[in-house]
């Protein structure tokens, strides 16, 4: 069987996307709701907190003001000695009203953190069980897993761990009281027949030479089992039913090379008797058959006990959440887009399955189921699906890169226009520099030139100020003072102008009068 795009392309390395996509996009919704309930009753928590919190000193503080102005106006009674015995009563009092409030306050607020908190126990639970259901389902291809099983102690337990691409390892609880296969040690025999191993070396009979003891295994129990990638340890046991242990079994076959340890408790003997080369192709053969029967275990539906990102074990909550949803949706994303873009019709995704009889059959999945499965999801949490923008079309994703280049055209509007004004600034300053200039040179040449008696001197018109920036005001030169004009002597009408004192003009400009006859 194999897969192709909606336009007959062939789809390399294809799987069945669509239903990838619609178990991600269900489980996603569903995890990120319940993260913000989580986040917000804490939050909401933690708000009333305060506010109790604040309430109470609050109180505390009015009841210390009353108990000190009691003390203060028995201190100004006129028999303060008289006053003293009743005042230290009613501080009494009206102290044991501010315990009464502050206790009846710690418990209304140890009540609702009691109730906050078991509500969040409860959505931990169910964001715990929701997640550890959806990695079961296989959203990731399994890179390698290890389990753990025993009998000893009770019904069967055990425990897998397995490890996904994206550095993501999930390690879940196994109840194994309704499977059939384990819920019960196992004979060796129905796993893999026919094993026998060297368990030890015994002496010859009436010789000093030592002779190869070996053990078949295959009326043996399991009563435990460690079982990773390239490792094993079992416990055996004649009669599982009463507890007791006749081998131990250890291999490892890291590197390409097998080192084996027989151990016999059963027979007292706790020295570790290494197993021969001979025994190495039977320790490989019992080890992939104990794999391939137990393969099965790791699609059991399990308790969800611990997930580990990049090696580190965190708690389930919604750091932890967002960040196996993005790894995992990161990696589907380039394959869905691919989908989309291949998909003869814009509403939905179609991918074909061809089976080995030559007959195909076609896949669809709506866009608008997609994104009505999201509508639930709070516009916060939009960003993990930025990666497929159709699954959100129409929505705004908080922190997208339209709201910087919509804020950006402004200040680009505001260095437009500071130019402008700044091509226009030399300008006004030469002209100011030229009227202070003709200012400056037509006072030396009134100082130096003699000045007619008769001439009133002439108001100076007002210099037009230079034109100012919208946005920042343009440095004033500032401009030397006019020459102040004498004031009006009282009576003397608006319309006359003042007339300066004058001054004896020069000896050599004296006119005289020509002497007469007489």
């Amino acid at each position: 069987m194999r897969f192709l795009f909606g336009d007959s392309v062939p789809f390399e390395d294809g799987f069945d996307v669509l239903e990838a996509l619609r178990l991600w996009v269900e489980a996603s919704a569903y995890l990120l709701q319940t993260v913000c309930a989580i986040e917000d009753s804490e939050r909401s928590m933690g708000k009333r907190t305060q506010e109790q919190l604040h309430e109470i000193t609050a109180v505390e503080g009015f009841f210390d003001a009353v108990v000190q102005r009691v003390a203060e106006e028995a201190a100004r009674a006129d028999e303060p000695d008289l006053m003293a015995p009743h005042a230290r009563e009613l501080a009494a009092h009206i102290q044991a009203m501010a315990a009464t409030v502050r206790e009846q306050s710690a418990a209304s607020l140890d009540g609702d953190q009691q109730a906050v908190a078991g509500q969040v126990e409860a959505l931990v639970d169910t964001l715990a069980v929701r997640l550890g259901e959806y990695l079961v389902t296989g959203p990731l291809p399994i890179d390698g897993w290890e389990l753990t099983l025993s009998y000893a102690d009770g019904p069967a337990s055990g425990v897998v761990s397995l490890h996904y691409p994206e550095t993501i390892d999930a390690r879940f609880r196994l109840d194994l009281a309704g499977d059939a296969r384990w819920a019960q040690p196992r004979r060796v025999a129905d796993i893999c027949p026919d094993v026998v191993l060297e368990v030890g070396v015994k002496k010859a009979f009436l010789r000093s030479t030592l002779n190869p003891e070996v053990a078949p295994l295959d009326e043996l129990f399991l009563t435990h089992l460690e079982l990773g990638g390239d490792s094993m340890s079992l416990r055996l046991s004649r009669r599982p039913e009463q507890g007791e242990t006749f081998l131990i079994v250890d291999a490892d076959f890291a590197g390409g090379s097998v080192t084996g340890k027989v151990r016999r408790p059963g027979d007292g003997s706790e020295t570790p008797h290494p197993s021969p080369h001979e025994d190495h192709s039977t320790l490989k053969k019992l080890h992939a058959a104990l794999r391939e029967h137990a393969r099965p275990l790791t699609k059991h539906d399990g308790e969800l006990k611990a997930v580990r990102l990049d090696g580190e074990e965190r708690p389930v909550r919604g750091e932890l959440v967002r960040s196996v949803l993005g790894r995992i949706g990161g990696r589907l994303a380039p394959t869905v887009l691919e989908v989309f873009d291949h998909s003869p019709n814009p509403v939905e995704l179609s991918l074909k399955r061809e089976h080995d009889d030559g007959r195909r059959e076609e896949l669809y999945l709506n866009n608008d189921e997609l994104r009505q499965r999201l509508a639930p999801v709070p516009d916060r949490e939009l960003g993990l699906y930025a990666a497929i923008p159709f699954l959100i079309e129409g929505r705004s994703v908080p922190g997208s890169e339209e709201e910087p280049e919509a804020k950006a055209e402004k200040p680009r509007l505001e260095l437009a226009s500071v130019e402008v004004d700044l091509d226009a600034e030399p300008e006004s300053e030469s002209e100011s520099e030229s009227e202070s200039e003709s200012e400056s040179e037509s006072e030396s040449a009134s100082a130096s030139a003699p000045r007619r008696p008769s001439k009133p001197a002439v108001p100076r018109r007002p210099s037009k100020p230079a034109p100012r920036r919208p946005s920042k005001p343009a440095p004033r030169r500032p401009s030397k003072p006019a020459p102040r004009r004498p004031s009006r002597p009282p009576g003397q009408r608006s319309s006359e102008a003042p007339k300066r004192p004058s001054q004896a003009p020069p000896a050599a400009a004296t006119k005289k009068k020509p002497a007469s006859d007489d």
